[in-house]
């Protein structure tokens, strides 16, 4: 209903984040409270939004169905970026 309470729509923004709004409090809260979306953002946490808080002022790329990182490769490297 665009709340953004659910974590469904969730996207990752390929290219163009910069022609995005900032993310809101809510919108940041959410991300980081919902397991639907907190599995989906390990490694990918600046590039996450969900679709129904984002107001799209110019051109973008984004994944409409990012996939879970249940293996956690790419929070373990993160800290790692030389290994």
């Amino acid at each position: 209903m665009g709340f953004g309470l659910c974590g469904t729509c969730r996207v990752l923004v390929k290219k163009g984040m910069e022609n995005l709004n900032k993310k809101t409090l809510m919108e940041k809260i959410n991300l980081n409270a919902h397991p639907l979306t907190m599995l989906a953002m390990l490694g990918h946490e600046e590039e996450m939004r969900l679709a129904c808080q984002v107001q799209v002022n110019g051109d973008c790329t984004i994944e409409t169905t990012p996939a879970f990182n249940w293996s956690g490769e790419n929070f373990w490297q993160k800290p790692f970026p030389n290994k």
